[in-house]
């Protein structure tokens, strides 16, 4: 998966039309936990610290 923005006014189409021949092929993700994080962004770029990591329940 990938997450993208912008922060300034502009036009959609070349980015629709970029992802609109994209074919993904479905895929199978193992997760054995997942962090809390705290973000920020202090220094003009994003940081974070992971502050609690939860192991996945069995099963």
């Amino acid at each position: 998966m990938s997450v993208a923005y912008l922060t300034a006014d502009g036009r959609a189409e070349p980015y629709i039309r970029a992802v609109e021949g994209v074919k993904p092929e479905p895929a199978i993700v193992r997760i054995s936990h997942v962090d809390l994080i705290e973000m920020h962004r202090d220094r003009r770029m994003y940081e974070w610290q992971t502050k609690v990591r939860l192991p996945r329940a069995p099963g």
